[in-house]
């Protein structure tokens, strides 16, 4: 399935969704008519949705783990965050350390 632009007898355009099987062209919606380049771009997205619809229901898109992975960026997100927050405070620690004992600086990278 893909959008047509047929220009029309008096200067129109007209917007069809059409789908190409047995070697033939077969209009399968027609979106609408139009005369400005702004009215059949907003056609032509028009004729994308309806095109995304009707492939939806045709075969529906699956989700499989939808929730599963939302669960999973959560957690992966505040472990970051944790981690995030732990190298912080090991590395202001270490550098106590090394300002209150200068003979330990050469531990520390």
């Amino acid at each position: 399935m893909h959008i047509r632009l047929k220009k029309n007898r008096f200067g129109s355009v007209s917007v069809v969704v059409v789908d190409k099987s047995s070697g033939r062209y077969q209009e399968l919606h027609t979106v609408g008519v139009a005369r400005e380049e702004p009215e059949i771009e907003s056609l032509r997205q028009q004729g994308l949705e309806w095109i995304r619809r009707r492939k939806l229901s045709m075969q529906p898109e699956l989700d499989l783990y939808g929730e599963e992975r939302k669960a999973c960026e959560y957690e992966m997100e505040m472990t970051e965050r944790v981690v995030s927050n732990i190298a912080a405070e090991i590395i202001k620690y270490k550098r106590a350390d090394c300002i209150s004992h200068p003979f330990m600086m050469d531990y520390v990278t």
